[in-house]
């Protein structure tokens, strides 16, 4: 082998692809089977110690570790999939299959296989044989067995030059882009695996989402690869939970309040048109410069009297307009907001509406987390009209009888407006001062970033957001 796996590192590998059920010859091509596993281990528990003495078919893949060790994109999947045995597992997989056939398929070469091992390990049986024939009088015998391992020897010659060949052949600009290409591929795969954290554990960063193992990861990766529309909720929910995560840190810590703006360099009361500047190369100097001359817009705070966190109670529209885009930009909303949820203990309640109240799913901070439910949760669409009232009127009745939902925040997420009568109007604003709840209004495709209609009526405060590609409005709403 190229270089030493860890017990630990080979148990993790194998119980990898026990878990995804596949046989081993239909995912890693030929021989490439071992530099997988030693892949695996370097991405799993860091690099381990190379091989000074290897074998004439292990120089190709001594080449391949050598670059992959001058590879930053290498260099950074192994940050993240550090004690990941699933991501580990189909990055290890992607990447030697695409490295395979980058130095194979495209340049003509024969690839790598394990009949050399195999030649050897044939030729040790039949020595061992023909000495124990010697051993006991049967040279006839003997002597057929020694002739067959000469055979057997020759082809090993054959073998082992044309290892070497494959070897030799593989100039360093070769591989060089070998490994670029296939780290790529393989980083897209991460990225996949990344993305169902996003649906594990309401969106819990890895670490901290333990509740469902490889196995049942690997069954979650086959229904989002065979459902699109989950596969792009889950890719935007790990997105939107970055963005969450950023204004989460940015809010003012619980005892304090926003007084005004000021100019400073305290990264985490910056506002978010500062921050997002960091994304723009052209901007970047220029934040740079006014970092360092402390005048950069954040807040200004100061104390106030704590303020307890409720409950959540999420509610969706899933009318026919909202299908799509708008459809995929509210559930990954969703999800991310169950991430806020967890993360600060609070129950979520969801509830999806059309012309009725169409599902209501709870989710408490502290149950176990259910897969299943989560994806019908946020695979539910129903179409039709628009009603404000009843899942409004679904909220208060939780908010009512459920004493845990005391100072809860109700989230409203909707492409639309609606006829509300006055008297309704009137009543819920009542009851939102009497029961101690409020209400964040979010305005999918308004006009102009700016909400209008009925939803301002109905709403503390309301963001209305144009495009849904817009993190910077996006972060306003996590700002909650």
């Amino acid at each position: 082998m190229t270089m030493e796996v860890s017990r630990w590192a080979e148990y993790q590998y194998e119980r990898f692809t026990s878990e995804n059920g596949r046989d081993h010859d239909s995912w890693v091509i030929g021989g490439g089977e071992q530099f997988c596993k030693e892949v695996f281990a370097r991405l799993y528990e860091g690099d381990g110690e190379f091989n000074e003495s290897l074998k004439v078919e292990e120089a190709w893949a001594a080449k391949a570790h050598a670059q992959l060790s001058d590879s930053h994109s290498f260099r950074r999947m192994q940050e993240s999939a550090r004690r990941d045995r699933f991501g580990a597992g189909v990055t290890a997989i992607r990447l030697t299959e695409e490295l395979l056939r980058e130095l194979v398929d495209k340049q003509g070469r024969t690839p790598p296989t394990n009949e050399l091992q195999k030649v050897r390990d044939e030729v040790s049986d039949l020595i061992d044989w023909a000495k124990t024939l010697e051993e006991t009088g049967a040279t006839e015998k003997a002597k057929e067995v020694r002739e067959e391992i000469e055979k057997k020897k020759a082809k090993g010659k054959r073998l082992a030059e044309r290892y070497r060949e494959f070897a030799e052949s593989i100039k360093d600009s070769d591989m060089v882009d070998a490994v670029v290409r296939a780290t790529g591929k393989a980083k897209e795969s991460m990225s996949e695996a990344s993305d169902l954290d996003n649906l594990a554990g309401w969106g819990e960063g890895k670490g901290e989402s333990t509740t469902i193992g490889a196995k049942q990861k690997a069954e979650l990766a086959e229904r989002v690869r065979a459902t699109p529309k989950l596969a792009e909720i889950a890719k935007l929910a790990g997105r939107l939970k970055t963005i969450a995560a950023s204004a989460q840190r940015m809010k003012p810590a619980e005892g304090t309040e926003v007084s005004s703006i000021k100019c400073g360099a305290d990264l985490g009361r910056l506002l978010p048109t500062e921050l997002v500047k960091l994304t723009d190369p052209a901007l970047a100097l220029d934040f740079g410069k006014r970092f360092t001359e402390r005048s950069l817009l954040e807040y200004d705070l100061k104390d106030k009297k704590p303020k307890g966190r409720g409950p959540m109670v999420i509610c969706v529209d899933d009318s026919g307009s909202m299908e799509g885009e708008r459809e995929v930009w509210a559930k990954g909303m969703t999800l991310a907001l169950l991430s806020i949820a967890r993360k600060q203990k609070r129950d979520c309640q969801v509830v999806y509406f059309s012309g009725k109240v169409s599902r209501t799913d709870m989710f408490e901070f502290n149950a176990e987390v259910g897969m299943d439910k989560l994806i019908e949760s946020i695979s539910h669409f129903h179409g039709g009209g628009t009603n404000f009232q009843e899942p409004l009127s679904e909220a208060h009745r939780t908010i009512e009888r459920d004493p845990t939902f005391n100072k809860a925040d109700v989230v409203f997420i909707t492409d639309g407006s609606c006829d509300t009568s006055d008297d309704f109007k009137s009543w819920w604003k009542a009851q939102r001062k009497q029961l101690g709840f409020s209400v964040f209004g979010i305005h999918v495709g308004a006009r102009g970033d700016v909400a209008t209609g009925t939803l301002k009526d109905l709403t503390d405060k309301t963001v209305g957001i144009a495009d849904v590609a817009n993190d910077v409005k996006a972060h306003e709403v996590f700002s909650i």
